[in-house]
């Protein structure tokens, strides 16, 4: 659910016709609820995180820390434009490179 918002706010600062295509693949996407399973997974995550002094467990970025925690709970590799996620415990993940101009860079 956290990713479906990231993404559809994401999606607000773009064309009219990017913004359609992403909503359309969007809405053709699986969306998975947060249960005990993921909320399990996002304090463990977090605790881990924080140990090691990941960035994901800092305060800005806890919806960051849930979209991870989401990916580890279901046992799938995240792929994302960000960077933040590289090293997080526990997580798989897939940085893809961003076309030019299109979102932030990695931190």
């Amino acid at each position: 659910m956290i990713s479906a918002g990231e993404i559809r706010k994401g999606a607000l600062a773009l064309g009219a016709k990017r913004q359609a295509a992403i909503l359309a693949n969007l809405d053709a996407t699986p969306v998975y609820p947060i249960d005990q399973t993921v909320a399990v997974s996002y304090a463990v995550l977090w605790h881990k995180a924080r140990q090691i002094g990941h960035g994901i467990q800092a305060k800005d970025h806890s919806a960051d820390c849930w979209i991870a925690a989401t990916a580890i709970a279901l046992g799938v590799r995240l792929l994302t434009g960000d960077g933040l996620y590289r090293g997080a415990p526990g997580l798989s993940v897939e940085i893809i490179e961003r076309a030019a101009g299109e979102g932030a860079a990695d931190p």
